[in-house]
């Protein structure tokens, strides 16, 4: 797994949606066997991909990023699943 955040804002809209396993957020097939989840605010999550799929999926996302930061920001799965825990709850609390 890996957790970045690329930039302020992802605009996911453009991605084709037919093969998608999730929308909110966006979940994607990525490489061959691996899977891509996109957040608006600019975070990607990948999981099982290799090393050049990573650098071939983030590079095909740089056209949909708004601010993108000049160097990504890696944190460690630990500090992401806080974070991503943290965000769900808040958005079911609304």
């Amino acid at each position: 797994m890996l957790a970045l955040l690329l930039g302020e804002r992802l605009d996911a809209r453009a991605l084709e949606r037919k093969n998608a396993l999730a929308t909110a957020p966006l979940t994607i097939p990525a490489g061959r066997q691996g899977y891509g989840v996109l957040f608006r605010y600019g975070l990607v999550v990948l999981f099982n991909l290799t090393p050049f799929e990573e650098a071939q999926f983030l590079a095909s996302l740089a056209p949909l990023m708004t601010a993108r930061l000049a160097a990504p920001a890696p944190r460690s799965r630990a500090w992401w699943a806080c974070m991503l825990a943290t965000l769900t709850l808040a958005c079911w609390d609304r």
